[in-house]
């Protein structure tokens, strides 16, 4: 299997085909939307409801980096 860019959009490590993000970036998401990238991620195509959550993943991402550089 081929490894993709970590998702958070401010990263270029390479991950896993299963990961969704470094396990770095991985920590930083609240647990709520890890576990539900968890349940909807399945080996292959993304489901609609993968994609939906990562989508909202990304932008929690977006905002908390947003945040950050507020700091």
């Amino acid at each position: 299997m081929i490894p993709h860019l970590c998702h958070w959009p401010t990263c270029n490590k390479k991950v896993p085909p299963g990961q969704w993000a470094c396990l770095k970036h991985w920590a930083l998401l609240p647990t709520h939307l890890r576990r539900r990238i968890d349940r909807a991620y399945r080996c292959g195509r993304p489901s609609l409801e993968y994609s939906e959550v990562a989508k909202i993943a990304a932008e929690w991402c977006r905002a908390y980096i947003a945040t950050e550089k507020i700091r």
